[in-house]
């Protein structure tokens, strides 16, 4: 009987030195004790891979934290479709000042010391930054930015859409993700994404076309891509009708058909 095991982040292995590496870095950043896969679960993850005849993953990032394990079955990338009926295309660009969204847990794993940084960095004059998500950051090394970004613990999913559209660029600096659902929902409503290579950014982003991709942990690339965005408006939302366009030709009806076309060869 083929078995498919569906894998959602990165290898756990990847994960936790994901969180070695960025505890060094940003020690004063760390709230509560640090992440554990718990032995229970990895050795059940662990069975659940040894009994799979093929892996199944949404982005090459994904794919590439497998590597280290020498799989002997195949391991095929199909990337999530884009909802575009659940978010539709935004009427107009936005005014008032240069904003920039983030959504989703705001944590080491996601980048968010960097994002913070890079932005303080920016200085870019009457220009906004919105964390909409728990924020998971120790309160005095986020009390260093205060006053620089604007916080919402919790927006309901049916007031997304209208934030995304509200922005001008969705900013996802993640070090380490399955795919990043928050990319596909900003595109589809027209609104460019800045993210890494960690997650389904290369998936949904042609650098430069539809959004744009930025070396993970790289603050000077990010502070330059948000000036550069901040300074050239009518570009930006130009980009974000190219990812609408984008978005339109991936659906989940396509992904779904290509899901079925990969396990069938």
């Amino acid at each position: 009987m083929a078995r498919v095991w569906d894998l959602p982040l990165p290898h756990y292995e990847v994960i936790a030195a994901l969180w070695r590496t960025e505890t060094k870095r940003w020690g004063e950043a760390v709230a509560g004790p640090p992440w554990v896969e718990p032995d229970w679960k990895k050795r059940r993850k662990d069975a659940e891979l040894a009994m799979a005849t093929t892996v199944s993953v949404a982005s090459a990032f994904t794919k590439s934290s497998l590597e280290p394990l020498n799989l002997n079955v195949p391991v095929v990338v199909t990337p999530y479709g884009f909802p575009v009926g659940e978010f539709g295309p935004r009427a107009r660009a936005p005014t008032g000042p240069f904003t920039v969204l983030s959504v989703g847990t705001h944590d080491l794993r996601k980048g968010t010391p960097y994002l913070l940084e890079a932005w303080k960095r920016a200085a870019i004059p009457g220009a906004e930054l919105h964390l909409v998500g728990p924020l998971r950051l120790a309160k005095p090394f986020v009390d260093r930015y205060a006053g620089t970004f604007r916080h919402w613990p919790h927006v309901p999913k049916s007031e997304l859409g209208a934030r995304y559209a509200a922005a001008d660029l969705l900013a996802f600096p993640t070090l380490g993700d399955g795919f990043g659902l928050v990319i596909q929902e900003a595109m589809c409503t027209g609104t460019p994404v800045v993210t890494t290579p960690c997650g389904g950014g290369p998936e949904c982003i042609t650098d430069g076309l539809d959004g744009w991709i930025v070396p993970p942990r790289d603050i000077d690339a990010l502070v330059a891509r948000l000036r550069s965005c901040a300074a050239d408006r009518d570009g930006v939302a130009a980009v974000g009708r190219a990812a609408r366009a984008r978005a339109e030709r991936w659906t989940w009806r396509d992904a779904g058909d290509a899901l079925v076309r990969a396990l069938e060869s």
